[in-house]
């Protein structure tokens, strides 16, 4: 049901102005049952279509193409059968890595990027891409497993004495095993935070707002391995920083990126300590 929900909404992509096929995919995506922020963005996925019919073709299309390989891959019987970390890096590549690529053709065709080191800036975008969808994986392991998804490796996590089955409710004696598991799969994140940042030095500085998007949601995942390292918040079902945190680390990206600065040490100092508090 998920997978003809996905082709009828693919279907309204290809042909935005099929008043029809976007009357049948609302159709569909009303019966969908879901929670209060996914009902809310699929009620209003008409507003989402007509703003994609006024984007220029080019960019209706690179955006059609990627929905199309994503779907494709996510759609893989085995895609999410994941017992490696490379299981999970494939994974990511059709959950976000091709978002990262989407976003630098877009921002190529807007002229913000040059032709001349857009295979990088491509590698360097799936990347960023895949940094970010392996924090949500980290930080909603509870809910993911009540829900029957399975992202952690479970080869890894069977390594460090644990199961399934016990990460859905954690046990005060898995906590020491469960901290090393958290720091293993932190570590496997490192390289993708850094190449993210390198992601972000290709970018330019007008306009503004591209550095600032793209550091924000860095920015905000790596306050994120913050909480998430703690092993005590995970046992109390913490996994997300402060709405103040938020606040705050947006205003200083937003400052960092007006004096052309770099985001690396705004990255160490959110990675170590909350500076939500510090909101005026």
């Amino acid at each position: 049901e998920k997978r003809k929900t996905i082709d009828v909404f693919l279907g309204s992509l290809r042909q935005p102005e099929d008043e029809r096929k976007v009357r049948h995919c609302n159709k569909i995506l009303r019966k969908i049952p879901a929670k209060e922020n996914y009902r809310e963005l699929l009620d209003n996925t008409p507003i989402l279509l007509r703003h994609f019919v006024a984007l220029p073709k080019e960019i209706r299309d690179v955006v059609s193409r990627t929905s199309e390989e994503m779907v494709n891959g996510l759609k893989n019987d085995h895609i999410q059968d994941i017992q490696t970390l490379e299981d999970q890096n494939r994974y990511c590549h059709y959950a976000a890595g091709l978002v990262g690529n989407l976003i630098t053709i877009i921002f190529w065709y807007r002229n913000y990027l040059s032709s001349k080191n857009m295979n990088r800036m491509m590698a360097l975008g799936h990347d960023f891409g895949v940094a970010l969808q392996k924090v949500n994986i980290l930080k909603d392991i509870r809910e993911d497993v009540i829900e029957g998804r399975i992202y952690w490796p479970r080869a890894l996590v069977e390594n460090f004495g644990l199961s399934y089955k016990r990460l859905a409710s954690l046990q005060e004696e898995d906590r020491e095993n469960f901290g090393s598991l958290v720091k293993r799969l932190l570590i496997d994140l490192e390289p993708y935070i850094e190449r993210s940042f390198e992601y972000i030095d290709g970018l330019p500085y007008t306009p503004g707002g591209l550095r600032v998007f793209c550091g924000d949601n860095l920015l905000f995942s790596i306050a994120t391995c913050r909480v998430l390292r703690d092993t005590k918040s995970f046992y109390q079902g913490k996994n997300k920083i402060t709405r103040e945190e938020v606040a705050t680390i947006h205003k200083r990206v937003e400052d960092i990126v007006g004096e052309k600065g770099d985001l690396r040490n705004l990255g160490r100092c959110v990675g170590y300590r909350s500076i939500g508090s510090e909101i005026k």
